[in-house]
């Protein structure tokens, strides 16, 4: 039996789900075991055939299995076909029958962020934390709530108390490191760089974070000699490398820039990170028909609530419009629309309102983008919104201005938070 659930396992790590099931049919007829159903369960859901997961799912509980997880299982697919109210019931089986009790208010509080109450949610994460300050999901949810509505201070509060709860993994220094750059308290973020180093050690993603902490404070001399001592099968090349090409960049070597970007180990077309720098810096060396070549993989990536496919795909239209007016026309058309849908998954997201703004401006919708800038300016502090503000007025009293040159400066200071 073992040996045929291994190649269950290969089945689905390459997506022959089909083949997958007929084994595992095959095992359940002489072996019916929980392990085996679970699993059947699980490439129903893969097929995103939920019924028929469900259906074996329950067909566990007819024969007595009181094993809880089943009833988490039941709960993420009810969840997944937004029935919310079955979810939560079975959500409360679970519990009842001896399920972690941190983890199922977590899940609920994922399920209130999706839905956009983030009050429940962090009510939720909340209990979580409650019942085990060390759960560090539903601390970074928290963060990420707080941070997405700008409430700086509690971002700090939870980043602290990450560290001190969980202070034996890097991601609470990584993540409080990154918010004081962010925050342009550079002392403070490489101290805690040097604590992460006296607690855990020479850890490669710790050396990581003192390449980009360098490239920063424009010693570039000091991140590239760390990254030439980088080889080649190191977890963290690629992200080194992009570290490098940033600075190739920095410098105007363009060229060199997308070399290190495009080769191999490094380039990868899900990575919206890279595909949006190879975009970009085509863009600065005027090869527009590469830059759109490149940005428009940034459609296709699977993570697309990312920052870098939301700039990618509106600097896609600068690369669009040097080549052709009317069809870029169309595009931030189009594209005006696009963010319209994200921000109603996303909508405390300033960035994505940001971006909002320079469509408007694109399509000299100048009335439009004074107003919406100028009721942003009365929620958030954030400088570009004000820049954006005075290029729109700008435009429409038609001073002579470099618009586009501005508005790529405003997405990379943007993005280099």
């Amino acid at each position: 039996m073992d040996e045929k659930m291994e190649i269950v396992d290969l089945f689905i790590q390459f997506n022959k789900y089909d083949l997958a099931l007929e084994t595992l049919q095959e095992i359940s007829e002489y072996q019916p075991t929980k392990e085996v159903f679970l699993k059947i369960s699980n490439v129903y859901e893969y097929m995103k055939k939920y019924d028929e997961s469900l259906y074996i799912l329950k067909s566990l509980i007819k024969k007595g299995e009181l094993d809880p997880v089943v009833y988490f299982k039941i709960a993420t697919l009810y969840q997944k076909k937004k029935d919310i109210n079955t979810c939560f019931k079975y959500l409360s089986l679970a519990i009842e029958k001896g399920y972690n009790s941190e983890y199922i208010f977590y899940y609920k509080g994922l399920i209130y962020e999706d839905q956009n109450k983030l009050g429940d949610a962090l009510d939720y994460y909340n209990r979580s934390l409650r019942k085990d300050k060390s759960f560090i999901s539903s601390r970074y949810r928290k963060y990420i709530i707080y941070l997405k509505t700008n409430r700086y201070k509690e971002c700090e509060e939870e980043l602290r108390k990450m560290i001190k709860y969980n202070g034996d993994e890097y991601d609470g220094y990584h993540l409080l490191f990154t918010f004081l750059m962010n925050m342009k308290r550079d002392e403070e973020a490489l101290n805690i760089l040097r604590r992460a180093l006296a607690v855990l050690g020479e850890d490669t993603i710790i050396i990581l974070d003192y390449t980009k902490y360098y490239m920063y404070m424009k010693q570039y001399d000091k991140s590239i000699e760390i990254i030439k001592k980088i080889p080649k099968d190191n977890i963290y090349y690629s992200d080194f490398s992009i570290v490098k090409a940033k600075i190739m960049a920095l410098n105007e070597d363009y060229d060199e820039a997308i070399k290190i970007l495009i080769e191999d180990g490094v380039y990868n077309e899900e990575n919206p990170e890279v595909l949006y720098f190879v975009g970009l810096y085509s863009i600065k060396l005027k090869n527009y028909t590469m830059a759109e070549r490149f940005l428009e993989f940034l459609n296709e990536v699977k993570n697309s609530d990312n920052e870098f496919v939301w700039f990618g795909i509106y600097i896609l239209g600068y690369a669009i419009k040097e080549q052709d007016n009317d069809r870029s026309t169309k595009y931030f058309e189009k594209l005006d629309e696009k963010y319209k849908l994200l921000l109603i998954s996303n909508p405390y997201e300033i960035r994505i309102m940001i971006l909002r703004i320079m469509v408007m401006i694109e399509l000299e919708q100048y009335d439009e983008a004074i107003a919406y800038s100028e009721g942003l300016m009365k929620i958030t502090t954030v400088e570009e919104v004000k820049e954006l503000n005075i290029l729109a007025k700008d435009m429409k009293d038609k001073r002579e201005i470099i618009k586009d040159k501005k508005i790529i400066e405003v997405v990379n200071s943007i993005l280099e938070r």
